[in-house]
């Protein structure tokens, strides 16, 4: 049997978020954008207003301003669309702990077995499987309320978005002795380490092969027009989702209506829903690949999956392969359960300067501000790093990065400063101006200082550093940040002072 995996998009989230806050935006062209002032002007969110008037995700807020009279643009809040983000991750829990977040606004589910759940409720109550698939779009009395993980689901009136193919999805059916090679029937790949959905082994032995296809699918749509309208009724958000075999089908489809919407791509319907669209659309084609592709007479997403394999691998490489396969089906991408806190492998800091930064002794200042919000949030997790990187980009936009590795681990300021400025010297003498400076640090280590060396007399400095930034901090803490500087930050024109809420990650987990 395929896996079901469902994936939710939140609508203009950012942009909706904003016209809860004042319902007045809602009727008005509005886009989310940083500030113009602080160079960070470019558009992160907006409206269906907005976007009608042809304004793009990554358009500056000037561009934007050209494209439709009366714009109104606000300044993000990322607490509050975190806020947003957790509550609406507290809706998917409750139909499947396998919850895997995709920025702030999208979430995998994976729903396989969980469907199983639904047939053994409906057993107890009487009802035939064969009666939900035939009525799935229809709402169930009351009584027959479902509960999962202890959770009562409201009923959703009756729905108004039909099945993608439901015709050929109603009448489907895979029987328990013979197991197709492919989603399609079709023998799976070979040597190319592509396993059939059914393989992955949380997914297989979840589900029982006494569930038809066709009522697995129904069971998932019932459940993601539930969370649909859990979203809208408990947050005042809409959402497309799209219900699949795999997690880039599910969220091709969550793109392919909108809003609040549910699309159902399965096994026995995507080829007619999936291979007309532009190879494009297929997630991890982006536009430079597509370009690529077309150039090879494959247009669209079917030619992908039809194309030979050796040409896709001697023009892309192993890429190419994973891309046909993932045209054709042969997507065994598990969905990752999110946990509330994880291992980072790196801590890093970047800003954009509120000037370009032109001389040595300006990015140096840039640097140990960097430096010393690193240092803080090293020492919040009680880690140490053997690596310091730097990414320098130009008012060209064109970047240069370098890296190196310390003989001891370091989380004070003052250290990852001097090495950062050491590797900086090495790539940047001046010209071009600079707009963007980035710095890393990374092969963290827990606690201590890792392997002292015996012939080392500095521990007691590196002690004493540690110690003179955990004086600053709490300094900070009590007092605010700005209650004590360095003295070359003071009289510094071009630091924008932001808050780490606004360090906000588009693919946070």
């Amino acid at each position: 049997m395929p896996r079901i995996i469902l994936h939710c998009d939140l609508n203009n989230f950012y942009a909706s978020v904003e016209c809860l806050r004042d319902p007045a935006l809602k009727n008005m062209p509005l886009i989310v954008a940083g500030d113009p002032e602080n160079r960070h002007g470019v558009v992160l969110a907006k409206n269906d207003i907005a976007k009608a008037a042809g304004i793009k995700t990554g358009d500056t807020v000037w561009e934007a301003r050209q494209k439709i009279p009366g714009l109104v643009a606000v300044k993000p809040q990322f607490d509050r669309y975190m806020h947003f983000s957790k509550k609406a991750k507290e809706i998917y829990n409750r139909y499947t702990p396998l919850v895997e977040p995709f920025g702030a606004d999208e979430c995998w589910l994976d729903y396989t077995g969980c469907e199983e759940q639904e047939v053994r409720k409906n057993e107890e109550l009487g009802i035939r499987n064969t009666d939900v698939v035939s009525a799935s779009a229809s709402s169930r009395p009351a009584e027959q309320e479902r509960r999962m993980n202890g959770v009562v689901r409201e009923q959703k009136p009756e729905s108004t978005q039909p099945i993608v193919g439901a015709d050929a999805l109603i009448g489907s059916h895979l029987t328990n002795n013979v197991r197709p090679g492919g989603p399609h029937g079709s023998a799976a790949p070979t040597g190319n380490s592509v396993n059939y959905p059914s393989d992955i082994p949380h997914s297989s032995l979840l589900i029982s092969h006494s569930i038809s296809s066709a009522a697995s699918f129904a069971y998932a749509k019932e459940a993601a027009d539930e969370i649909r309208a859990a979203l809208k009724n408990e947050l005042g958000l809409t959402a497309s989702v799209g219900v699949s075999f795999n997690k880039i089908f599910a969220k091709l489809g969550s793109d392919l209506k909108k809003p609040d919407a549910t699309t159902v791509i399965s096994p026995e319907n995507f080829k007619s829903v999936v291979w007309p669209l532009p190879v494009g659309e297929l997630f991890m084609v982006g536009r430079k690949t597509a370009e690529k592709l077309i150039k090879c007479n494959i247009r669209n997403i079917g030619d992908l999956a039809t194309a030979d394999e050796t040409v896709l691998k001697e023009k892309f490489g192993i890429v190419g392969v994973k891309l046909k396969n993932a045209a054709a089906g042969f997507d065994d991408e598990p969905v990752r359960e999110a946990v509330s806190s994880h291992q980072n492998k790196s801590y890093g800091h970047g800003m954009t300067a509120k000037r370009d930064i032109c001389d040595l002794a300006d990015l140096s200042a840039l640097v140990y501000y960097l430096s010393d919000r690193i240092a803080a949030r090293l020492r919040h997790g009680d880690v140490r790093g053997f690596g310091i990187a730097i990414d320098l980009r130009s008012n060209e936009l064109r970047h240069v990065a370098k890296q190196c590795t310390l003989p001891e681990a370091v989380c004070s300021s003052n250290e990852i400063a001097a090495a950062a400025t050491d590797l900086a010297k090495t790539l940047w003498n001046g010209s071009p101006p600079l707009r963007t400076v980035t710095v890393s640090v990374f092969d963290l280590i827990h606690g201590g200082f890792g392997q002292a060396s015996m012939f080392d007399t500095s521990l007691g400095g590196k002690k004493k550093a540690d110690s003179l930034d955990l004086a600053v901090e709490k300094i900070r803490r009590k007092y605010g940040a700005t209650s004590i500087l360095r003295a070359d930050l003071i009289e510094r024109d071009f630091i924008y002072d932001k808050t780490d809420d606004e360090d906000f990650l588009p693919f946070q987990r």
